[in-house]
């Protein structure tokens, strides 16, 4: 029986210290490192990124898990004791807890805490595929814990996207400090990364404006006329519209009509304006401006009156500085001027 009871003790010893490291591995690994390796192709990072897009589930199995290995643990001390004195020594009932108390903390969550803490995305590799494992044989008491979980956060009104959306930046934060400190990136580089990804997530319809705030001028109305309305304003262009209606057909940069040499002569092309979808990211309106070179992208609403504009020095101002609510500076520009 003793031989049983020290063995039935190891056996909970490792699941305690498998779980207890694994926890600390899940919540110290980063996710930016886990999503390079598994677009290489890594078979183990795959999988310990699909873990880590379940948080709920695993935090289950992983909480399971440690009461079944404490459970083991108590229930291999009282056989030990059993075996080794008389079953009505109470006293040894007793003591033997407590001398086993600092053995069971050290080797059974300390250390392995303290191990999955320094090399978090590496043990978790390792461990990725048995925790899936114990995760599918645990899954029918998991899911309970998990839907409990799931219906407080909506008694609470807490939503885990946002959370994880915030984690997800201090994450990147923290890889973009260790980029600079080892000397991958400028501190302006560092700087223009951090803004584009706080502004990134805006809707890019929030830093769109109206036509009325952009200088709009009819398509043969000689260059000067274009210049002129654009002075009013900072945006470095002025909208095309129809001659015989407010329709706009497109937009003119006034730094080609300032080279031009007689001003008098009216402007007869006009670049093409792109679109740019109502439930777009700012980043990824961003992304798309660059890449087609566009100044200007027409944003389409429920009716013509809130069709809005989205020019992109608004989207790479402010990756120079600390990001404004766009919505503040809307009233303190000058109304635009239409010819």
């Amino acid at each position: 029986m003793i031989w049983f009871a020290l063995a039935l003790l190891f056996v909970s010893l490792l699941m305690s210290a498998f779980f207890s490291g694994s926890e600390t591995g899940f919540y110290r690994a980063s996710r930016a490192r886990l999503v390079m390796n598994a677009i290489k192709g890594k078979r183990a990072d795959r999988l310990a990124l699909m873990m880590t897009n379940q948080p709920a589930l695993i935090v289950a199995t992983v909480l399971i898990g440690n009461n079944i290995a404490n459970y083991l643990v108590s229930l291999s001390i009282v056989l030990g004791v059993g075996s080794l004195f008389d079953d009505r020594n109470q006293v040894a009932e007793l003591v033997a807890p407590l001398l086993m108390t600092p053995f069971l903390f050290v080797y059974g969550e300390s250390l392995p805490k303290a191990m999955f803490f320094r090399a978090p995305n590496r043990l978790l590799r390792a461990v990725a595929p048995l925790l899936a494992v114990i995760t599918l044989l645990l899954l029918p008491a998991s899911l309970v814990l998990w839907g409990m979980s799931r219906g407080l956060e909506w008694f609470l009104g807490q939503a885990p996207e946002r959370v994880r959306q915030t984690l997800g930046r201090r994450e990147m934060e923290k890889v973009l400090e260790e980029s600079q400190e080892i000397g991958l990136l400028h501190p302006a580089q560092r700087l223009i990364s951090q803004n584009f990804f706080l502004i990134a997530s805006q809707p890019a319809r929030s830093l769109a404006i109206p036509p009325s705030r952009i200088a709009t001028v009819a398509a043969g109305k000689p260059a000067g006329a274009f210049v002129e309305a654009a002075r009013k304003q900072p945006h470095g262009v002025a909208l095309v519209r129809a001659p015989d209606s407010d329709q706009v057909i497109g937009y003119v940069r006034i730094a080609d009509l300032l080279v031009l040499q007689d001003r008098q002569q009216p402007v007869k092309e006009w670049r093409q304006m792109m679109e740019i979808a109502p439930d777009e990211s700012a980043g990824e309106a961003l992304m798309q401006m660059q890449a087609r070179r566009q100044m200007v992208a027409r944003i389409e609403g429920a009716d013509p009156q809130s069709t809005r504009y989205l020019l992109r020095q608004r989207l790479v101002k402010p990756l120079w500085g600390e990001p404004t609510d766009p919505a503040s500076k809307v009233q303190t520009e000058p109304v635009a001027t239409r010819l």
